[in-house]
């Protein structure tokens, strides 16, 4: 399957662990009592309605550091992602991103800006991994807060965890609404949105909405 590409590097250090969990056995599976997401032994609920999610022109990095919008994945049919991501115990891993979407459709926007110049756009319910392990929901991140992120450099293909503190917040109303971004990630439930800053890439933890959650939205 082509996909638009929006960079190019080399492939990341990491150890590959392949999930071959199909889309299909999710769709079968999905009248199941749903699941929080579990990471640093932090509940997240899965009833959140509308989803949580980010804007169509934010980035996402897989395995091998190559970057795709999420508007550009939700347009492929059966698009997936070997994504890097973080485990429960803080570490880096793989999983599958897939079932890229629109999550809702908003006339609110929050627009988020970090110490190392990384902006973010995203619904106010998304939620993002603070200095303490803990998920904070945009619209509870106030001026200071330390978010986990990282920073890959392409030229020697090392991916280093750091700390970033949100340095400016605005909540932007349209006049109309827009489409916002949502994903699934296996295992993990998360992987790190993307922006390139100064040659290198800054990467932020985001949460993902897992299929439990899209299939047992309220009506």
């Amino acid at each position: 399957m082509a996909r638009t590409q929006i960079n190019s590097t080399a492939n990341i250090d990491l150890e590959y662990l392949p999930d071959f969990n199909s889309l299909l056995a999710a769709f079968a599976d999905f009248t199941r009592k749903p699941e929080s997401a579990e990471i640093y032994n932090i509940d997240i609920p899965t009833n959140t309605d509308p989803l949580s999610c980010l804007s169509g022109d934010t980035l996402v990095m897989d395995s091998e550091g190559e970057l795709y919008s999420l508007d550009n994945l939700a347009g492929e049919y059966d698009s997936e992602l070997n994504v890097t991501c973080i485990d429960k115990h803080g570490r880096l891993t793989t999983s599958r991103a897939h079932s890229f979407r629109i999550g809702q459709w908003t006339d609110e926007i929050y627009h988020i800006t970090l110490s190392d110049g990384h902006k973010i756009q995203a619904t106010g319910n998304h939620p993002f991994l603070g200095a303490s392990n803990e998920w904070i929901l945009t619209e509870e991140l106030e001026f200071g807060a330390v978010l986990r992120t990282a920073t890959y450099d392409p030229k020697v293909r090392n991916l280093l965890l750091n700390l970033n503190e949100v340095t400016h917040i605005h909540v932007e109303k349209l006049d109309e609404k827009i489409p916002m971004y949502d994903f699934t990630v296996d295992s993990h439930e998360n992987l790190f949105i993307a922006q390139q800053i100064d040659g290198k890439v800054s990467l932020v933890v985001a949460h993902n909405s897992s299929l439990s959650v899209l299939f047992n939205q309220k009506d």
